[in-house]
């Protein structure tokens, strides 16, 4: 699963879980805790499937991507907390971890190329990426990031000028 906070309060988890008797059925699951974790209650959100990344701007908006029931991608958006999703974009390639920010500046990378929202998901800008698969995205304000292949080979690779140039902080 994933645990994402969109602040200190509120917090959202994709999880898993087996049905009985004896495990017959694999069911998915969105829990959303508004006390820091305290207590977390289930979400019922369309459509059924499974969300694999999340980032959530506050307590409301987020995007996340799914797989449905036919393992069907695709970028899905809210604007209610988590309880009904609607399809943004087909995704094609492998897919990184989005982040979402409060201004509604986000960004997710996706095979060979970055995307960045100033519309918490909206509309979408693309520029090449300096990496093939991104692993991990993070971005501080519009113009400093970082970005990880998760590999050792690349290590982090950090951006002061929106994404425009790439230089190597870590192996």
């Amino acid at each position: 699963g994933k645990v994402e906070f969109a602040d200190g309060r509120y917090g959202f988890v994709s999880c898993k879980y087996y049905t009985k008797p004896k495990y017959s059925g694999l069911k998915y699951c969105l829990l959303a805790t508004k006390n820091a974790g305290l207590t977390w209650d289930t979400i019922s959100f369309t459509p059924a499937g499974r969300f694999f990344y999340m980032a959530f701007a506050d307590s409301l908006r987020g995007i996340a991507f799914h797989i449905d029931e036919c393992y069907k991608k695709s970028m899905v958006k809210t604007a209610d907390g988590g309880r009904t999703w609607s399809m943004m974009d087909e995704l094609q390639g492998h897919v990184g971890n989005p982040h979402l920010m409060p201004s509604g500046f986000g960004c997710l990378g996706d095979g060979d190329e970055l995307f960045f929202t100033s519309d918490y998901g909206e509309t979408w800008d693309s520029i090449p990426s300096p990496l093939r698969y991104i692993r991990a995205i993070q971005f501080l304000n519009r113009e400093i990031g970082f970005i990880s292949d998760g590999y050792e080979d690349v290590g982090i690779l950090k951006t002061v000028d929106g994404g425009i140039s790439w230089d190597t902080i870590s192996k």
